[in-house]
């Protein structure tokens, strides 16, 4: 039951963040550049996105755990993991929206933060904060995720990408080196290969990143359930390999 839900948890960070169709790991925004000629405000592109994708999140926790009452007995809150689901989709969505001054820089920043929110939860949980703690604490990051993301995709509609290459460019001229150029590719399956890895295969490390101090986190929490704790284990081993 868990496999499916991460499944779909991960699938809804990609979708409602675009993060499907831009190269994650450059410089500027992948927010999809033919939204930007829409004769709508900035805060109607950055606030649909994220009504749509909250609302789809917090519904797929709100819709599995009565299941999971059912069929397995044990009671799980209902509010608070749903309103934790929206923010760190809401998060996520900020955070792949900013235009970086390096590249590689989102997946690093996407993942350090969504990690210190998992861990603030989970020592919440750990230290037995009441339901409503939680939700006082969560509930407020929603309208501040908002009005970030309006920040970020205003910057992205005017075409703002700091560069910061010129503080390293040592490093990326040795990277630029080692970097095969397009004659050197011995096949074009190779080639095909370089660039599918370079648009895609170097996001692998967020989602894994983001969802594994969470998973990690039920584990230690769940440790005295046997049956969920195993239900956890191979979650976390898909988890992994995706």
């Amino acid at each position: 039951m868990f496999v499916p839900l991460s499944t779909a948890f991960l699938y809804f960070l990609a979708v409602f963040s675009f993060g499907l169709g831009g190269d994650m790991a450059a410089r500027q925004s992948p927010f999809p550049a033919r939204m930007f000629t829409l004769p709508v405000t900035t805060r109607a592109l950055a606030g649909w996105p994220m009504l749509f994708g909250t609302a789809a999140v917090a519904s797929l926790w709100l819709v599995t755990a009565p299941f999971v009452r059912w069929s397995w007995g044990l009671e799980l809150p209902l509010i608070w993991p749903a309103l934790l689901g929206a923010v760190f989709l809401a998060w996520t969505q900020v955070l792949t929206w900013t235009a970086y001054g390096l590249p590689g820089l989102r997946i690093l920043v996407t993942v350090l933060w969504l990690g210190v929110l998992d861990v603030v939860v989970i020592l919440a949980v750990q230290l037995e904060v009441p339901e409503l703690g939680l939700v006082a604490m969560l509930a407020p990051q929603l309208p501040l995720a908002y009005l970030a993301a309006c920040f970020v995709v205003a910057r992205a509609r005017r075409g703002d990408v700091p560069d910061w290459r010129g503080v390293f460019a040592r490093a990326f001229r040795i990277g630029s080196v080692l970097s095969p150029r397009q004659d050197q590719f011995p096949s074009p399956t190779r080639a095909q290969l370089w660039f599918e890895w370079r648009q895609q295969g170097r996001v692998l490390p967020a989602p894994v990143g983001i969802l594994l101090p969470f998973e990690l986190g039920l584990l230690y929490l769940a440790r005295d359930e046997h049956g969920l704790t195993c239900i956890l284990h191979v979650n976390t081993l898909c988890t992994c390999p995706r």
